[in-house]
């Protein structure tokens, strides 16, 4: 008879048997009982997170052009695990762009794939909630601020930016220095999004380098997120990490820890009434439109949720549409001639979508509890439906069947998960290139078609990495 303290010498044999029948069991239903096992796919995607953590961690970035790879040998519909760390979910990608409306359709009522969300930080933010009831209590009151009424009512904060960025660009005109346009459109975009936002611009744009550091320091950030898709506690554990400790860290993750106390604090003066001065701004902030929002719950108003809203709001509203900026400043100075069509005839419409076209988004949803996913990327770069996708065509959507091409062309999702920052992302990009293009004679330093294509999927696109980035020269 075993004493109270001690283990049967068969415990471990027990466990060790328990976890191999887990393991192997789990394997065989993936592989060959799960629902989705019919479709073709690499049996070691379907068995293992790890290879998606390979491509995606350890070549940084790559995994997207292994799935289009195995779309191109398997067909339209190809499973894997896609999916978060080790767990049992595998997932069924589709690459089938008369497909796209019906899985992001406006009546569909699909939770988000929790895997999805890990990769960026805040749960209880719009962006980040899981499930379909959840998101559309939440939605409409973000959607109001962002609205078209509500852009054109706010276009002079865009404006104002704008002014500034075209000061600076005048005063590196005198001195002839090397703009790098990656870092001045992000500068401008977040000064936009936390100006509209919140009434408390970043000034970003007064830095003599254009914050450098920070920007850079922003994009690392993004990437060590990335990982919380196969570390489970990855962001809860950094969001814990104190201020001076992060302090020492990095500079930039210091920077956004206060600024996300500075959120809190301005929710909780407005939520109050006092503090902050609003009466001698030209508008009130975002949290104002969630506060006085008669629709949404008690529960949606907690600081902690305003919080995570406000932080997905600063990100997402800066970093894909910089990126476009960029992209739309490089080809029009790699096509000449297109550019001086464009400047005697501004068909601005046509020009962002051939821009567009290049973008990347990405949605997984959970359709009957199986994750299900497009990428936009490929339905942009199909070329039975945009020949030679990779061309900067403008004209494309100008020639006869040019309006039919707009329904392939989904740079911000569509659905009842579509981008709610559309309107202020349109009208950033259709103002400041208007405005640049007509004040500024630029041209290109030592940039290439490498330093606009993308290369790395961290969440947003991605140029290779040691690119310098989109330079020019002001004339």
């Amino acid at each position: 008879m075993l004493g109270p303290l001690e283990i049967s010498p068969f415990f471990f044999t027990y466990v060790t048997i328990a976890l191999l029948l887990y393991v192997f069991g789990g394997l065989f239903y993936r592989l060959y009982l799960s629902p989705i096992a019919r479709f073709p796919g690499p049996k070691l995607a379907a068995a293992t997170g790890l290879y998606e953590l390979y491509y995606d961690v350890i070549m940084k970035g790559k995994y997207i052009w292994k799935i289009q790879e195995m779309h191109e040998k398997m067909g339209k519909y190809i499973v894997g695990h896609f999916s978060d760390r080790m767990s049992d979910d595998m997932q069924l990608h589709i690459n089938d762009p008369e497909y796209f409306d019906q899985l992001y359709s406006s009546s569909a009522k699909n939770d988000k794939y929790p895997w999805y969300i890990n990769a960026f930080g805040p749960t209880g933010s719009t962006f980040g909630t899981v499930k379909h009831e959840a998101h559309r209590i939440r939605r409409p009151a973000l959607v109001s601020f962002f609205s078209r009424r509500m852009v054109v009512r706010l276009e002079h904060v865009i404006q104002d930016v704008i002014e500034k960025l075209c000061s600076r660009l005048g005063e590196l005109r005198k001195t002839g220095e090397v703009v790098d346009l990656n870092l001045a459109y992000r500068c401008f975009t977040l000064d936009v999004i936390t100006e509209y936002s919140f009434a408390q611009c970043w000034n970003l744009l007064d830095s003599p380098d254009f914050a450098s550091d920070f920007v850079h320091g922003v994009r690392s950030i993004a990437r060590v997120r990335g990982l919380a898709r196969f570390i489970r506690g990855l962001n809860e554990f950094l969001d814990y990490i104190p201020m001076s400790v992060m302090a020492k860290i990095s500079e930039v993750a210091a920077f956004t820890g206060r600024w996300g106390k500075r959120m809190e604090k301005q929710i909780i003066e407005i939520s109050k009434g006092e503090g902050f001065d609003y009466h001698n701004k030209s508008h009130l902030t975002i949290f104002h439109e969630l506060l006085n929002d008669k629709d949404l719950p008690p529960q949606e108003k907690t600081i902690s949720r305003l919080s995570d809203e406000g932080q997905v709001v600063v990100f997402a509203g800066s970093e894909t549409t910089a990126h476009t900026l960029s992209a739309i400043h490089f080809h029009l100075l790699d096509n000449p001639s297109k550019l001086e069509r464009r400047r005697k005839n501004w068909k601005r419409r046509y020009l962002i979508r051939a821009l567009a076209q290049h973008g990347k988004a990405w949605n997984s949803f959970l359709i009957w509890w199986t994750p299900v996913s497009m990428n936009p990327l490929f339905m942009h770069m199909n070329k039975e439906i945009f020949p030679d996708p990779h061309a900067f065509e403008p004209e494309r959507w100008l020639k006869p069947g040019g309006k039919q091409l707009e329904k392939y062309l989904v740079p911000f999702g569509r659905g009842t998960r579509q981008c709610a920052g559309l309107n202020l992302a349109y009208a950033e990009i259709y103002l400041v290139t208007a405005v640049i293009f007509r004040k500024f004679n630029t041209e290109l330093y030592k940039t290439t078609r490498r330093d606009v294509d993308i290369a790395h999927d961290f969440g947003v696109p991605h140029a290779a990495l040691d690119s310098k980035g989109v330079r020019i020269i002001v004339k």
